[in-house]
């Protein structure tokens, strides 16, 4: 099976439609690659989105998210990653 690969415009379009199926504040670390593209604007492409936060309380957003899009983004959170001293505060 070929995996489908996500740039820009796909990640903030996905994104945005999750975001509007959350009913209350959620914070989502997103790292690697899909960090890049959306930080710095990139033309990398990505096959995902890694988390670094828990994402298991926004499933049914994302899962909605997916449905109404039909951009199938895998989210997931990762269990090991190396992030600087202090990152959330800055």
């Amino acid at each position: 099976m070929e995996r489908r690969l996500f740039g820009d415009k796909e990640l903030r379009t996905f994104l945005l439609a999750v975001d509007r199926h959350i009913a209350e504040p959620f914070r989502i670390d997103i790292i690697g690659a899909a960090a890049a593209i959306l930080t710095l604007r990139s033309e990398i492409v990505t096959v995902d989105i890694d988390a670094a936060s828990n994402v298991g309380p926004i499933e049914d957003a994302i899962a909605a998210a997916q449905k109404d899009t039909g951009l199938n983004v895998p989210i997931a959170t990762v269990g090991i990653y190396d992030a600087p001293y202090h990152y959330e505060s800055r």
